[in-house]
């Protein structure tokens, strides 16, 4: 079985998650360019690890899928001074277990130079809570690599972070839960609580690899999507509620086979819709982000067989408000189509060849 079908998750251990700290606190005190990506106000040290602790499944991921080999790879984890100069994939090289390195990519003066005949690769985490990929134009390439991650980390991971005595001290949490019962006249209906006091998170969380695609197949299934855009995508499939309030009865439409942009507007970013044989699906009703189709027979979304009878399709809009033009497309089309576009196992025999893995 290659390891298109296996399912690729990775834990972020406590030894790796301290090294991706330590690595992005020398990055903040480094970068002259502390922003946020959404505005012109400065990132304060927390909200930069936050962000950057995209950096984690970089190394992780591809330490589980060559855990069989004799060599792991090498991610760019330089500093810069300048944001131009960092135009290297983020995998940069190879290394084996004899320390040789075989480079991707070498630093000339002020910028990287690719080998030739060697992969390109970009990392692309997400949280799970994420319905859409987007990827910037400027690091869209048909012949790039791109490895897409789902993050599935803590809420309180960051707490791991601190050392046990601030968990431990009591004098901590009887500092902020003195009653101060001067200041209360009445609080009957308990609306002024005392805090729970802290227990440490020792769990971090995971990361799982959806999949490894090349710009080529990427681009089949997304929306290029500038400032001002706001395409549709597909959400989710739910029961269709009993009450029609607010929907429109439209002429009874059925939905062919293959991709399907909302409103038939090619401007959306597509799902796939699979009818098979002796199967339906027809719109029954409307609205501006839904529609309820009735379900006949075998009919899947995105992968997920609909059940049969009325049925409601949920949509969205991505609303482009940056200036940062963007390849965007859903998860759920990727993990659809996962088994004909992975490049997992291709880029992984590329690797082999590189180092000479026979």
């Amino acid at each position: 079985m290659g390891l298109e079908n296996k399912k690729i998750e990775v834990e972020l251990t406590e030894e790796y998650f301290k090294k991706t700290i330590y690595w992005i606190i020398c990055k903040y005190n480094m970068d002259e360019f502390k922003r946020e990506q959404s505005s012109s106000k400065q990132a304060l040290l927390g909200g930069f690890i936050d962000r950057w602790m995209n950096k984690a499944p970089e190394f992780l991921i591809f330490s589980k899928l060559l855990e069989d080999k004799n060599y792991d790879v090498v991610t760019d984890t330089f500093f810069y001074t300048k944001g131009e100069s960092k135009n290297a994939p983020d995998i940069i090289g190879l290394v084996d277990k004899q320390g040789v390195y075989y480079p991707f990519a070498k630093f000339n003066t002020d910028k990287w130079q690719l080998i030739e005949n060697t992969p390109f690769i970009e990392m692309k985490t997400f949280r799970s809570n994420q319905s859409l990929v987007t990827i910037p134009y400027t690091q869209f390439d048909e012949n790039h690599f791109y490895v897409i991650v789902e993050s599935h980390l803590e809420e309180g991971y960051l707490s791991a972070i601190f050392d046990d005595e601030l968990f431990e001290n009591n004098e901590y949490y009887e500092f902020i839960s003195s009653s101060h019962d001067d200041f209360i006249i009445s609080n009957e209906e308990g609306i002024i609580k005392n805090p729970v006091k802290l227990e440490k998170n020792n769990e971090l969380g995971s990361y799982y690899l959806l999949g490894i695609y090349k710009g080529k197949d990427l681009k089949k299934y997304s929306q290029v999507v500038e400032q001002g855009d706001k395409p549709i995508y597909f959400r989710e499939e739910t029961e269709s509620p009993s009450r029609l309030q607010k929907r429109f009865k439209v002429d009874s439409t059925e939905i062919p086979s293959g991709l399907y942009y909302f409103d038939n507007d090619d401007k959306n970013i597509p799902c796939d819709i699979k009818i098979y044989q002796d199967s339906k699906l027809t719109i029954e009703y409307k609205t501006k982000k839904t529609l309820d189709v009735n379900v006949e027979g075998r009919v899947e979304v995105d992968g997920k067989r609909l059940s049969a009878g009325l049925r409601r399709l949920k949509f969205d809009e991505f609303e482009k408000n940056g200036q940062i033009k963007e390849v965007v497309l859903t998860k759920s089309i990727l993990e659809c189509f996962n088994n004909e576009i992975s490049y997992t196992d291709e880029l992984i025999s590329i690797f082999d060849d590189i180092v000479g893995d026979i």
